[in-house]
């Protein structure tokens, strides 16, 4: 039961992202969720389904892979957004007072749209630079975007929603 649960949770998480509702407008009102919804801290006031919708977000965090825009609103450290892990993850980064989780992916793009490098460089080893620099950087202004990595098509499902594959497919 915790599965289905936590399947069905991520379900209205997804919503939030993509869904077009009376629920998403007003949880989206009421909570003024923004770019930082990984990062909002429950109230005691809150409702008990946002409650629970918040504490599902490590397992959904999981399932979403970053098409990387603009970056300002993809964790670098934290995020799936290179390959399908977080480099924190990436380079068994357990605790987490170590690495400023604060930094975005824009803080990496310079004004031109190109990664910068030098800034990489004092971040990670040549391996995981070599895996940011093949994340392609769009030229015009773009926002980010999301993707459910679990699935061919990058659209979240239930079915979709077991992380414990070995398997992650890239979003398409």
């Amino acid at each position: 039961m915790t599965a289905v649960n936590s399947a069905f949770l991520s379900k209205l998480t997804w919503k939030l992202f993509y869904g077009q509702s009376l629920w998403v407008e007003q949880i989206q009102a009421k909570y003024q969720l923004d770019a930082s919804f990984f990062a909002i801290q429950p109230k005691n006031m809150d409702s008990w389904v946002w409650k629970c919708t918040l504490k599902n977000r490590l397992p959904f965090r999981k399932g979403v892979r970053w098409k990387v825009g603009n970056g300002l609103n993809i964790n670098f450290w934290l995020d799936n957004w290179c390959v399908d892990d977080s480099l924190a993850n990436l380079l068994q980064v357990t605790d987490h007072s170590v690495i400023d989780t604060s930094l975005k992916v824009s803080h990496f793009i310079s004004p031109t749209k190109e990664w910068d490098i030098v800034k990489l460089k004092s971040m990670v080893d040549p391996v995981h630079l070599s895996l940011i620099l093949a994340t392609p950087l769009p030229t015009n202004p773009f926002p980010n975007s999301i993707c459910w990595g679990l699935s061919s098509n990058g659209n979240f499902t239930t079915k979709t929603r077991n992380l414990g594959r070995t398997w992650i497919r890239s979003c398409p």
